[in-house]
């Protein structure tokens, strides 16, 4: 009885421990996670690594991006491999059910796209610019994606504040039409899938392939919540803005 008493008591130790570590708020910085911000080096795992890292524990902590610039973008080719597109490009910062988590940088703190990532369609076989017959062109093994630099899925109390995202479409290589007209293709600066309690403040997101942010949330009894504030989002090929979905938006001294 004796030992099985203690055991038991040991247990409701760890238990106790471990609850207190997952409950600790934590604060790190993008350069802990091997980013560099020199405008030369592509720092793109290292924000993976920061998304995995706070994807992990489930948010409750920030994530600071401080000063520098800090180059990004991953494409892969994938030669024709079936199931997959032309070019596979991968998500920045994608965070997954994360709670009471913070993104914040500085008024010098820029995350700008490489140049020459493929956008719209390009030939499987040789990686080269194909043009399609019509602009209704829809066939996935064709599309070169450059993915979404920020996005947040099942997420509450979130806030993003003082950045400057450079889509640079200015020197993408781009491919023939896909999807309707024009490139209906994923290159986002934000987007917000079934969040809420989102905050995104001072934010300049600019040249992307397609929107600024998007707001993409089923409609509900609950409130979204969701507010864009003090930010600019111009010079984005499809639109600034794009709300297809959701409820109690808020956008205020804002430019599209």
């Amino acid at each position: 009885m004796k030992s099985a008493y203690a055991l038991c008591i040991i247990l409701i130790i760890i238990t106790s421990i471990h609850a207190s570590f997952a409950q600790k708020y934590i604060v790190r910085d993008i350069k802990t996670f091997g980013a560099k911000g020199d405008g030369r080096t592509n720092d793109h795992n290292a924000f993976q690594r920061a998304a995995a890292y706070f994807n992990n524990r489930g948010g409750n902590g920030k994530l600071i991006i401080s000063k520098g610039t800090y180059i990004i973008g991953k494409q892969i080719f994938t030669g024709g491999k079936p199931g997959k597109p032309a070019y596979e490009g991968e998500d920045l910062l994608r965070f997954i059910k994360l709670k009471n988590f913070k993104i914040t940088g500085t008024t010098m703190s820029i995350l700008k796209y490489k140049d020459s990532l493929r956008f719209g369609s390009f030939s499987p076989a040789t990686g080269m610019r194909y043009d399609p017959p019509n602009n209704l062109f829809q066939n996935s093994s064709y599309a070169a994606a450059v993915g979404n630099c920020i996005f947040f899925e099942e997420c509450r109390n979130i806030s993003v504040t003082n950045l400057s995202i450079d889509g640079n479409n200015k020197s993408m290589a781009v491919g023939g039409f896909f999807n309707t007209s024009g490139i209906q293709l994923p290159h986002y600066g934000i987007f917000i899938k079934n969040s809420n309690n989102v905050i995104i403040d001072n934010i300049n997101v600019h040249h992307f392939g397609l929107d600024g942010i998007c707001v993409s949330n089923i409609v509900s009894q609950q409130k979204d919540s969701i507010s864009i504030l003090n930010s600019s989002f111009q010079y984005n090929v499809r639109q600034g803005l794009s709300w297809i979905g959701g409820n109690y938006l808020v956008v205020n001294n804002c430019k599209f």
